[in-house]
């Protein structure tokens, strides 16, 4: 199969203390890139346009990260709907671990 999107799990965590009654509260954001390896097997058309996709959600998450490092005041996240999604693991109060492979 040829067909390319980003794929998205997020798992809420919520643990209450039974002493206190104290709740936290984690969100587990697992995310699979949409990767380029099988372009050869495509039809060109659908290729192309599957590959536009891929990068302007590549480039908007780029220009978050880029803009999160300068200090920038305004985060692009509404430029796609990846970084949309990804907003609290990038801006929240988070530990944000990338796993590339």
């Amino acid at each position: 199969d040829t067909s390319r999107a980003h794929s998205m799990i997020i798992v809420k965590v919520q643990r209450r203390n039974t002493l206190t009654g104290r709740v936290k509260e984690s969100d587990l954001f697992v995310t699979d890139f949409a990767g380029f390896e099988m372009a050869g097997n495509a039809p060109p058309d659908r290729t192309i346009q599957e590959t536009k996709i891929g990068q302007k959600s590549f480039s908007a998450l780029s220009n978050v990260i880029k803009a999160l490092i300068e200090g920038n005041t305004h985060i692009p996240y509404r430029d796609s709907k990846l970084t949309s999604l990804l907003k609290s693991a990038f801006g929240g109060n988070c530990r944000t671990t990338l796993l590339i492979t």
